[in-house]
């Protein structure tokens, strides 16, 4: 498609060229791994919660049991509409020119919303984690988490909605092409900042600020009071853990250090992008955008697989995470030859022999000998055992 043509289609566009297009189903590719990875993550929340109401453990059961579990659903779903917002870059690929209108609106908000979400999402777990391990003061609160991720999405929502409506009119549109696919316009800097830019920097400050003291702490380079959380001292040496006395407060395990993962692929799909866009950034208040579109277009499609990597470390680094736990197991009913469970000895029961002088036989406290174990489908009819197996007739 030429220029000439490109200005008829449109008054505010960009036309594509054939690697700008090939860059743009990379992006969009990245999108459909990370939305078919968190669906199909939905898939098996929604078939454990079937099997816990078909089979609902003795001390009852819950999807949301913790306020991580809070974080992490308001992180995949965010997670959606940004994976929603690279797919819709098909559109862009297959036209080879990204032009203003409804759907490029449409793609603006939902990636603004997704990206902004999963930055703020990724932030509050990087928090949370680090009080809960720092402290040893466990945050147990889903009311409060709940509270937060309100807060989250209210934001999110209202701030793309109503800078939607404040600038849908005129020439400059809010949501343009900038320039391989739609979002904030350039001439929206501000907006830019405040509505997504300023949320993945502090996720990605904040990602960087709490992880390196925890490592270090695990370590045994940090030693922190066992009374007082802010009592801390560095050293350059390692100590092991047996040589920091019984004032120091034990070290944080690798498990409890294992939902940080989170925040460390942040960072690491998040800082190149950062770093691109900033430099674009600060291009385009002095000119033009001079950042190779290969760097962009790559960048761009790491990023674009954080929902995938979410996935794969909810399952491989938090298997307790909603409903991902102990499995539920279905009663299986006793089987007797008669009819009747064998049933043990009045003695036995009372921890004595059927002779009532000692609480078992010695064989069966006898360290050496190993236990009688019943085989599959059969009882236990040596002499030895305390059971009582009713007769042909019922009788005991």
């Amino acid at each position: 498609m030429s220029s000439s043509q490109c200005e008829i289609i449109d008054s505010v566009q960009d036309c594509l060229t054939p690697g700008d297009r090939i860059g743009l189903a990379f992006t969009a590719e990245s999108g459909f791994i990370s939305l078919t990875a968190v669906l199909i993550l939905f898939f098996l929340i929604l078939r454990n919660v079937i099997r816990y109401t078909r089979n609902p453990p003795p001390n009852g059961w819950s999807l949301v049991q913790q306020p991580a579990d809070v974080y992490m659903l308001s992180l995949f779903t965010s997670d959606i509409l940004q994976a929603l917002g690279a797919i819709m870059d098909v559109k862009w690929a297959h036209e080879g020119i990204v032009k203003t209108g409804t759907f490029c609106a449409a793609q603006g908000l939902i990636q603004q919303v997704g990206e902004a979400g999963v930055a703020m999402a990724t932030l509050s777990i990087t928090i949370h984690t680090f009080i809960t391990v720092w402290s040893r003061k466990a945050v147990h609160s889903r009311r409060g988490a709940v509270m937060v991720v309100v807060m989250i999405w209210l934001f999110v929502i209202l701030y793309a909605s109503i800078n939607l409506g404040i600038h849908s009119k005129g020439s400059i549109k809010y949501y343009s092409p900038t320039p391989y696919w739609c979002w904030i316009g350039k001439s929206f800097g501000k907006q830019r900042v405040t509505g997504e830019y300023m949320w993945l920097w502090i996720a990605l400050f904040f990602s960087i600020l709490m992880y390196v003291p925890l490592v270090l702490w695990n370590r045994g380079n940090i030693i922190v009071d066992n009374e007082h959380w802010w009592k801390v001292q560095v050293r350059w040496t390692a100590l092991p853990e047996s040589a920091e006395g019984k004032t120091a407060r034990k070290r944080p395990s690798a498990n409890s250090l294992a939902i940080l993962a989170y925040p460390i692929v942040y960072s690491i799909v998040v800082l190149p992008l950062s770093v691109g866009r900033w430099i674009g950034f600060v291009q385009e208040r002095h000119g033009a955008n001079h950042v190779p579109p290969a760097a962009t277009f790559g960048v761009t499609f790491v990023f674009g697989l954080s929902g995938a990597l979410n996935v794969l470390l909810l399952i491989t680094t938090r298997p307790n995470l909603l409903l991902f736990g102990a499995k539920v197991e279905k009663r299986r009913p006793s089987i007797s030859v008669t009819g009747r469970a064998a049933v043990p000895e009045e003695g036995a029961r009372r921890g004595q022999s059927s002779e009532g002088n000692t609480a078992y036989s010695d064989a069966a406290h006898t360290t050496s000998a190993s236990p009688k174990v019943m085989a599959d489908g059969q009882l236990n009819t040596s002499a030895e055992s305390v059971w009582t197996l009713p007769s042909a007739n019922g009788a005991r």
